[in-house]
């Protein structure tokens, strides 16, 4: 996994009144936390977090924190672990960074990917993806975007567990291995029942169409 560099400030003010401040001249507040460290209040330009989130989902971010200023703490390693966002703007109003000490592993949930079409889905079957993430477990740079899952083969009735899951080398799945990912529900009566009635309209327009006669 790629990490980012991200230049942040330290916040020397904190409070639901500072960090509106700081957001009228377009910083977001965010901390920094850790095993080692004291949380530390930061703040970070809207422009510079939006750069680093071109094109990616946020969740999983490695970023190299960079603290400008004088008498700041020197390049931390971190990992973007929630950020919050205003329900009426849609921009983001606070980060929460996690410091990741890059030898040692970290457990994180990472999205599930589908590949392919189940046989059973063009049998008329109907595809539920029961879990979206994956608990795993690795060292940070081998955190992977997506746990890519191949459904291809999956006929009516038949599920995929996480147990079935080849996870890339280095990585350790932590979720329960009887756990539900994905199934190949059998078609409602209802579809069942539209099914055969199509099928039985087009037969009877086969029996009226009139024969070519012949000469």
């Amino acid at each position: 996994m790629e990490r980012i560099d991200l230049k942040v400030q330290l916040r020397k003010e904190t409070g639901k009144g500072a960090a509106r401040r700081y957001r009228q001249k377009g910083l977001i507040p965010a901390i920094l936390y850790g095993a080692k460290i004291e949380p530390t209040p930061l703040m970070i330009t809207e422009g510079e977090f939006k750069r680093a989130l071109k094109g990616k989902t946020g969740e999983n971010l490695l970023v190299n924190l960079i603290f400008e200023g004088e008498g700041v703490p020197d390049t931390q390693v971190a990992m973007v672990r929630d950020f919050q966002i205003d329900v009426v703007k849609r921009n983001v109003i606070h980060i929460d960074f996690q410091q990741i000490d890059l030898g040692k592993k970290i457990t994180v949930a990472v999205p599930i990917e589908l590949i392919g079409k189940p046989e059973g889905v063009k049998l008329g079957g109907i595809l539920q993806q029961v879990e979206r993430e994956l608990e795993i477990r690795c060292m940070p740079l081998n955190i992977p975007d997506t746990i890519k899952v191949d459904v291809s083969q999956l006929m009516i009735g038949e599920s995929l567990h996480v147990k079935d899951i080849r996870a890339p080398e280095g990585v350790e799945v932590i979720s329960p291995g009887e756990q539900t990912v994905v199934t190949v529900l059998a078609p409602t009566k209802a579809e069942e029942v539209a099914v055969v009635e199509e099928k039985g309209e087009e037969k009877e327009e086969k029996e009226e169409k009139p024969k070519k006669s012949e000469t």
